[in-house]
């Protein structure tokens, strides 16, 4: 027993000695750095990396610093406060913040053959982004998040609060694409536990990513000849995503999507409501109505549904299925869109395709697009050569290597 006691008086002394020279060194440091703010780059240059405006402090265990500026290979940023959170960042193996605010930063992501990167460089891994983000206590960030690819770059507009207390994480999330625009942005709030319930809204009155950024993601390019025409893709949206402390999460969005037409700028238009719940293996949803307009025509789709999951390789899979669809309908709108002077708007007019599409299903995934169909009494009027058809009974079908219909 007295060795037991020995013991422990043994250990105690040391680690209060340990923690005594970690108190003084460490205030010892942060009083310095300013000092060696010169050295400090010099070690760092040879990763591109630079610091100005360095200062320390040290409350309680944790390091904190300031640094009025930091470039890095794949950004920059100003204004950095951060407080680490020893404790947790020892219990985590990872860099947990107690407070973390950047006023301004700038971070570049290039797209390739692989995905996106930051920078010239591999830039942090996602683990230790996720854990400084999802434990940190208080995370306060803004600036702008450029997307490079496809020879042009695009700028989203960030700003990001997240509060994470006893597994809770309450975050507001903003981004916006255009710069000059007051009700442009996209705004996400929650609220979630881990493990229990939660809630999650996301808002947006005409959020655009603009056309340099439509262009970095690959989006088609809208051609427009009007002078002072909408030139991109624009989306209003309410989502709520809910999950209580027993039972499955659900989910709602209504969603307006504007899309300029090729010929004038014009816009076309497209809403959908759509419900969904959680399963075993994702979400499971209904179509409760999706409607297309453009030049004065519209189409109505009802009663479809879809799922979202997981594949064996862990890559996300979307499925799409609807019932019923009127062609002509569906005709009129694409030959609007994309204009009835054009080539293509004229053979859609002419053919005037009509009839009633049934057990249309999609499927995307990271492979790419399939989809197929099948429709009864289908029409099409002569026209170029191309033969009257009435009455018939058809079927389509198509993926990314190709189409078919038969």
């Amino acid at each position: 027993m007295r060795r037991l006691a020995t013991t422990a008086a043994v250990l105690t002394t040391i680690i209060a000695a340990c923690f005594a020279m970690l108190q003084v060194g460490g205030r010892a440091l942060c009083w310095q750095l300013p000092r060696l703010e010169g050295t400090l780059n010099k070690v760092l240059a040879s990763h591109g990396i630079a610091v100005r405006g360095l200062e320390g402090r040290w409350q309680g265990l944790n390091l904190g610093f300031f640094a009025a500026h930091v470039r890095t290979p794949s950004g920059e940023a100003s204004g950095i406060d951060f407080e680490l959170d020893l404790v947790e960042s020892l219990a985590r193996n990872r860099v947990v913040a107690r407070r973390l605010t950047v006023a301004d930063g700038r971070i570049a992501l290039e797209k390739t053959a692989d995905g996106w990167r930051f920078g010239k460089t591999g830039g942090p891994r996602a683990d230790d982004v996720a854990a400084l983000l999802l434990h940190s206590d208080e995370v306060w960030l803004r600036g702008h998040l450029a997307l490079r690819g496809n020879g042009r770059q695009g700028v989203l507009q960030i700003e990001a609060a997240l509060i994470n207390q006893d597994d809770v994480h309450r975050f507001h999330l903003s981004a916006q694409g255009e710069p000059n625009c007051i009700d442009c942005a996209l705004i996400v709030d929650g609220e979630i536990r881990e493990g229990g319930a939660g809630a999650v809204r996301a808002v947006a009155t005409r959020f655009s990513l603009g056309a340099e950024l439509e262009a970095v993601l690959g989006m088609p390019a809208p051609f427009r000849q009007g002078a002072g025409a909408a030139n991109h893709t624009a989306v209003a949206l309410r989502g709520d995503w809910r999950r209580d402390r027993s039972g499955p999460a659900t989910a709602m969005l209504k969603a307006t999507v504007d899309v300029p037409s090729p010929l004038d700028g014009s816009p076309a238009r497209a809403t959908a409501l759509l419900t969904a719940w959680s399963d075993a293996d994702g979400y499971r949803g209904r179509v409760e109505q999706v409607a297309l307009a453009s030049g004065g025509v519209g189409a109505r789709l009802t009663d479809g549904g879809f799922q979202l999951r997981a594949d064996r390789d862990g890559g996300a899979v979307a499925d799409l299925w609807l019932p019923t669809a009127d062609l002509g309908a569906l005709a009129s709108v694409i030959s609007a869109f994309v204009g009835e002077q054009r080539e293509s708007g004229v053979w859609i007019r002419q053919l005037a395709p009509a009839g009633r599409v049934r057990d249309f299903i999609l499927r995307a995934s990271a492979d790419g697009v399939a989809f197929s169909g099948r429709g009864a009494n289908g029409s099409l009027a002569g026209y170029k050569g191309m033969p009257r058809v009435a009455n018939a009974n058809f079927a389509f079908g198509g993926h990314a290597a190709g189409d078919h219909a038969a």
